[in-house]
């Protein structure tokens, strides 16, 4: 009964803060559609029960908080973007992505406000597309083939839409989770069936500190891309060199000791070493290489909460394989 008490109660705390996010900015008929939409998604929001029984056992006023956060995540997330620009317009921060004005990011992990509510970029997709603009002629007329490594929803309808682009997406688990688009093809990066020479770009997020044999991967990468190609990878550098264990293998235990159930190591700035390896030229950029310093908050590309300017280190790596370079 207490837990039951605990989702009802979270259903109610929903709908005011759904509608406490626009009063004050927005008029009475945007607060009622609001309102409107909110209690249209009933089943959607009881959904979400299942979920609060799994989580981790913490007081009732935690737990009714936590789950009221996600129900609010998850109605945003089932909202038409034109919806989403005008509930959520305001002048503080602006997406590159989706090219909306807001009023701030949302928190996606504990300290981490980087969540934009119209597209659902993080501050690493926003800080590639950054530098796809600035620094590269990937937006030139130019045809490109691009392949992208467990595609975001956000990159992949930005990439979709440029027309020079013929786009293919790949992932281990194909299917649809969170704010990951479905994979155009299962992929494992260590073995990847398609032809020498074959990609201009590769796009490549958050997804190397879980491959066991990473070496191989970026042997394959270099393998798949044309001579005078490029791919561009994000992984966050939490420690000086790299910490590796592949002994760990229960998701408990990786969580403990490298901060993330999936991960098998953590990196340092020496990734750049094994990505050099495999043959690439490496160049490295960080945040604020990219993104003027008035403009990191304001455009989301720092992993901190806008409270605090303190930022982890996730430079973004340029890996170019050689024009000259024949495989």
């Amino acid at each position: 009964m207490a837990t039951a008490h605990i989702a009802s109660t979270a259903v109610t705390d929903t709908v005011v803060s759904l509608s406490e996010m626009v009063q004050g900015l927005y008029n009475h008929r945007s607060c009622c559609t609001l309102l409107f939409i909110a209690r249209r998604h009933k089943g959607l929001i009881w959904c979400f029960y299942s979920e609060g029984k799994n989580m981790r056992a913490m007081n009732p006023v935690s737990e009714r908080i936590t789950l009221r956060r996600r129900i609010i995540y998850k109605v945003i997330r089932t909202l038409p973007q034109p919806i989403k620009k005008l509930l959520l317009f305001g002048h503080r921060h602006f997406c590159p992505i989706c090219q909306s004005r807001i009023r701030r990011f949302w928190r996606f992990v504990p300290h981490f406000d980087t969540w934009c509510p119209v597209c659902g970029s993080l501050e690493r997709q926003r800080l590639v597309w950054i530098f796809l603009q600035q620094l590269t002629d990937f937006l030139s007329p130019r045809p490109k083939k691009l392949l992208h490594i467990a595609p975001e929803k956000a990159l992949e309808k930005r990439f979709k839409q440029c027309a020079n682009v013929q786009y293919l997406s790949g992932d281990l688990n194909p299917y649809l989770r969170g704010d990951l688009s479905p994979a155009m093809l299962r992929m494992d990066i260590t073995d990847i069936r398609q032809p020498h020479n074959s990609f201009d770009v590769i796009i490549c997020n958050h997804v190397l500190m879980g491959i066991p044999n990473d070496r191989r991967a970026m042997q394959e990468f270099y393998r798949i891309l044309k001579p005078g190609g490029f791919a561009v990878l994000t992984e966050p550098i939490t420690i000086g060199k790299t910490f590796e264990d592949l002994t760990v293998v229960s998701p408990a235990e990786r969580e403990r000791v490298f901060g993330h159930h999936e991960y098998v190591r953590q990196y340092g700035l020496d990734i750049t070493d094994r990505l050099k390896e495999a043959g690439f030229s490496v160049r490295t950029f960080e945040e604020r290489e990219l993104v003027q310093e008035d403009d990191l908050l304001r455009l989301g590309v720092l992993q901190c909460g806008f409270e605090d300017t303190a930022s982890l280190s996730q430079p973004l790596f340029c890996c170019e394989k050689r024009a000259d370079t024949y495989t």
